[in-house]
Order: structure tokens, then sequence, then C-alpha cells
């Protein structure tokens, strides 16, 4: 997965460069077909909203490869696909289709925030369950971290259904409230509160 989204981020960093030229013979074309689907966060000359959208998905599995070496990703390393692929999309959906009650001092919804914690709670377990049950070897993924002793040797936090309930509630919160890009926060504090080891007192 980190080759991948290594060589999808280099493609969209080349089409957005024709884009923004407007290079012929796909340039004009590349500018009429993303003009369709410019947000309040486009406001300047690159368009910038879907690169974060993939860098978000990407850098929890380029971090945990860099930490950890892992070959496969890990629950943490798949944050970034758990909070936009799955929960910031059904949040924005549901949001759009039955939020009626907003936050305070913000367009997001309170349905859509619900949405955003119960998908992704449930996205996250079936992930472990998934993985325990058809990749072999592949029980550590159980646990936020697959290398042995965790971070610098500390025991890890135990992914348990609790505990992945309140990772996605407090990701939820953050991102209703949040006026950053969402797209680049949310994966990173998921993936940062997934990896924190257990220190013992």
């Amino acid at each position: 997965m980190h080759l991948a989204f290594s060589v999808a981020l280099s493609a969209l960093l080349c089409i957005e460069y024709v884009r923004f030229f407007r290079l012929w013979p796909f340039g004009p074309a590349i500018e009429r077909f993303t003009s369709q689907f410019l947000d309040s966060k486009d406001t300047g000359p690159f368009l910038t909203s879907h690169l974060y959208l993939l860098v978000g998905c990407a850098l929890p599995v380029w971090l945990e490869s860099v930490a950890n070496g892992a070959v496969m990703p890990t629950l943490a390393g798949c944050a970034g696909m758990l909070c936009l692929g799955v929960s910031d999309t059904l949040a924005s959906v549901v949001g759009f289709l039955v939020g009626r009650h907003r936050w305070p001092a913000s367009s997001k919804t309170i349905e859509g925030s619900l949405a955003f914690w119960l998908s992704g709670w449930a996205a996250a377990l079936l992930l472990q369950r998934l993985v325990a049950d058809y990749v072999p070897d592949a029980a550590g993924l159980a646990h936020v971290n697959l290398a042995p002793g965790g971070l610098d040797g500390l025991p890890t936090m135990p992914a348990s259904a609790p505990w992945l309930g309140v990772v996605f509630a407090a990701a939820a919160l953050l991102e209703a409230c949040c006026d950053q890009n969402d797209n680049l926060v949310l994966p990173l504090y998921v993936y940062t509160i997934l990896t924190r080891p257990l220190i013992s007192q």
C-alpha cells in the first residue's frame, strides 16, 4: 500500500500540473472536469482537496511503514482509510440527508457526527475481525502495533471494542468542531491515539 499511495500521489500531482498550466491537449478538459467539484477550500489557484484526501489516507500507512517497517498495515496504519473512506463519507451523507440538529457555531450536524462515530467504530472492529480470520499470522492486528513490544519497547494499547468506540467518538467530536482541513487532521489524530503506548504507572 505504501508504494500504491506514492504512485497515486505522484499521478495526481502530475495531473494538477497539467491542469494548472492548461497543457494541451488534456489541460482544458481537466480544468472543466475539476471545476464541477470545487468547494470552499479550493479558493486559490491550486486545487488541493483531492490531494489532501489522498495524503490523509496515505499518511498513517507511510508513518507506520517508517516507524515499524510493517509490511502489512496495522489498524493504526488504516486510520486514514477508516476516517476518510468510511466515517467522514457517511457523516457527509447522513448529515446531508437527515441532519437536522447542528452543533453550536458549526455547519456540521449531530446526526452526521453520530454516523461518523458508529461507522468508524464498526469498520475498525470489522477490519480486525476479517484480518484475524483470513490473514495468516495477522492476529497482531488485534493490537494497535505489530512491532514486538510496541513503540520504544513499551506495551501497546489493545484495540478492544470499547477503546475503539472512545477513539472514534473523540474523532467525531474533532471532526464536528475542526476548522482546519479535516482530511489531514483526522487521520493523524486517530493514528496518534492508536499508536500511543500504555505506560505502566
